[in-house]
């Protein structure tokens, strides 16, 4: 799964989610038009991510929601009611531990001088705060 959070006017690459093949072959699109932040397959065979859709291409300010949806990107539903905010400056990190059952979100906001760590539930459960001035701060072991 490939996904893109930024605009052509932008980067080049238009906002959305594509699935590609390991044949070679060009990906396929699933999501258009929607800003897509970290994509995974679970393991029951939906996918998980965040998704923005914007009511215009003019914005410096994202608020993505977690959603899930089929592996083809349909019915996509929105699993926390509350958007995490985001400004075009800010930079906006995920990994998925191996279960699929939470993410681990880095944001860095220069322009508040803050960096923070959250856990959050694939469920309706606030985010845990786990850090704060992560700026040296990466994932792995």
């Amino acid at each position: 799964y490939l996904s893109s959070s930024y605009y052509s006017e932008w980067t080049g690459t238009e906002a959305g989610l594509w699935r590609g093949l390991m044949t070679g072959e060009a990906p396929q699109p699933l999501i258009q038009g929607a800003s897509i932040w970290w994509p995974i397959h679970r393991s029951d065979g939906t996918l998980a991510f965040f998704m923005h859709q914007p009511t215009t291409h003019e914005t410096n300010e994202f608020a993505p929601l977690l959603y899930t949806s089929a592996a083809d990107g349909t019915n996509p539903v929105a699993v926390k009611s509350w958007p995490i905010i985001i400004s075009l400056n800010d930079t906006f990190d995920g990994v998925w531990p191996d279960d699929r059952q939470s993410i681990l979100v880095q944001l860095v906001r220069p322009a508040l001088d803050v960096s923070e760590v959250l856990l959050l539930s694939m469920n309706e459960d606030p985010p845990l705060f786990l850090a704060s001035e992560t700026k040296a701060f990466w994932w792995g072991k």
